[in-house]
Order: C-alpha cells, then sequence, then structure tokens
C-alpha cells in the first residue's frame, strides 16, 4: 500500500487551499515579496530601542512577514503532502492512503 500523492486524490479528499492563495502563480508572487521583505530585514536592525513608532513599526513588519511566510509554507506543505486524519480522543495524527 502507497501513499497517493495529493494530485492523485480526489478533490473532495484534499485540503482547500484556495484560502491561502488561488493557485500556483499566487504563491509565487507571494514568495517573491516574501523575498524583497526578507531584503529589508537588515535595515531595521537597532531599530526596536529608537522609541515606540519605531518599535510598532518594526513589530508590524515582523507580524506581517511572519503570517506571509507561515502561509507560503502551508500552501506548499499540503500541496504534498496527503491529508491527515486525527483520531478522536487522540494526540495521533494517522497519514492514511485514499484508495
Amino acid at each position: 500500500m502507497s501513499i497517493q500523492t495529493r494530485a492523485e486524490q480526489r478533490e473532495q479528499d484534499t485540503w482547500d487551499l484556495t484560502s491561502l492563495f488561488a493557485d500556483e502563480a499566487a504563491w509565487e508572487a507571494a514568495t517573491e515579496k516574501l523575498k524583497q521583505r526578507i531584503t529589508e530585514a537588515p535595515s531595521l536592525k537597532g531599530s526596536l530601542a529608537k522609541g515606540k513608532e519605531s518599535f510598532l513599526t518594526t513589530m508590524q513588519w515582523y507580524e506581517e512577514t511572519s503570517i506571509l511566510l507561515e502561509r507560503i509554507y502551508n500552501w506548499a506543505f499540503w500541496m504534498m503532502h496527503p491529508m491527515p486524519l486525527i483520531l478522536p480522543m487522540s494526540n495521533d495524527i494517522v497519514l492514511l492512503p485514499v484508495s
């Protein structure tokens, strides 16, 4: 028995990832945006100690960048992995193939 890829599974047996990105092109655009945001990081060095406005700006940048990164990661992860089954009354997660 083998685990099917997302492409091999029935659509109704997969997570709806459109709330993260409509398609691969949108995901790729987001990864480019993330790369651009990462290049901004060095300019924030020392900004936390410059006052409350600078602190707030830096924390907003961090929050927005973190959320973007999390969305990018989750979309890519679920595109490549089968749907997990979380068993009730258990902390176990079991990956089941769709037959």
